[in-house]
């Protein structure tokens, strides 16, 4: 350090090795270790320590026998953790979803259709395509409201409003020719959907037993179900002496009678051809009127909202 001179050495001791940070650590102290080891031999310098007892070879390592590689068992497969918990979960989920899910299609297929507000008019009802069918394209389609206080009280219950419709060859006969195609629309109450429109089902029901029907006619064939509308049926109508003058003059005659519901609407049809007309073909083409009538009903009627 500049000031001061060099510390001396110890007194008989030789100056130690330099310091490689710029002091002098041995400061001439005689050395307390033995000699390092030089170059050569690892352990030329100091005693040679045996080891193990005494005759046993040198150990592993040190120039002797090196002892094969003994791999490691294989750890046994862990198993992973069970997510029971996500998968119960997700079941019960999936299950919620699919109670309700189907109970809303459920809903919406077992939800019976919206009632008809008002009675379809007769030029919506009796199409083109309907005359086309009786043969009597060119004919005048009639049409007669039927007021309430005509309306039969045992045949009629919750009836709301009804009217006759009428194709005729000849419109001066009218019911007394022998080829005409009259079509009754009766609108039951909207409230009816309440039960489903089983109120209008039974009505029609009703009629097939025969209720007000049989006394007009001398002989009647057994109903049969037709697949028309809600529920329907059909049959071939004699008419009796009585009421021959009427519906068909002297000659008397036959004509097919359908009916049907839909919804709170009760449709009835009566076809009537001459006596050339085989009854199977009278009730083929009046079957096939009602399924045109039908079908056009939804299009040409309103709904309740």
């Amino acid at each position: 350090m500049a000031g001061y001179p060099p510390t001396p050495p110890p007194p008989g001791g030789p100056p130690g090795p330099p310091d490689p940070y710029g002091g002098r650590p041995g400061h001439g102290y005689p050395q307390q270790y033995p000699p390092a080891p030089q170059q050569g031999h690892p352990h030329q310098g100091y005693p040679q320590q045996p080891y193990g007892p005494p005759g046993g070879g040198p150990p592993p390592g040190y120039g002797g026998p090196v002892p094969p590689y003994q791999p490691h068992p294989p750890y046994p497969p862990q198993r992973p953790p069970r997510r029971t918990g996500a998968i119960v979960g997700g079941i019960a989920v999936g299950l919620v979803l699919l109670l309700g899910v189907g109970g809303v299609v459920a809903w919406v297929l077992l939800r019976p259709p919206a009632a008809y507000a008002a009675l379809p008019g007769c030029d919506d009802l009796v199409t083109g395509e309907v005359t086309d069918i009786v043969g009597l394209r060119n004919a005048e389609v009639e049409e007669q409201v039927i007021e309430e206080e005509d309306f039969a009280e045992d045949i009629h219950r919750d009836v709301t409003e009804m009217a006759d419709c009428g194709v005729f060859r000849d419109e001066s006969a009218g019911y007394a020719g022998d080829e005409y195609l009259a079509i009754g629309i009766s609108r039951y109450a909207s409230d009816t959907v309440e039960d489903g429109y089983e109120t209008v089902r039974d009505q029609v029901a009703d009629k097939r037993s025969g209720n007000g029907l049989d006394e007009r006619f001398d002989e009647v064939t057994s109903p049969e179900p037709i697949p028309i509308g809600d529920t329907g049926f059909q049959y071939i109508a004699e008419f009796n002496s009585e009421n021959a003058s009427y519906y068909g003059g002297d000659s008397g005659g036959s004509l097919s009678y359908v009916q049907f519901a839909d919804r709170n609407m009760v449709v009835t049809l009566w076809y009537r051809a001459p006596d050339r007309t085989g009854n199977d073909e009278k009730r083929e083409t009046s079957l096939e009127v009602a399924e045109e009538v039908v079908r056009t009903i939804p299009e040409v009627t309103d709904v309740e909202d």
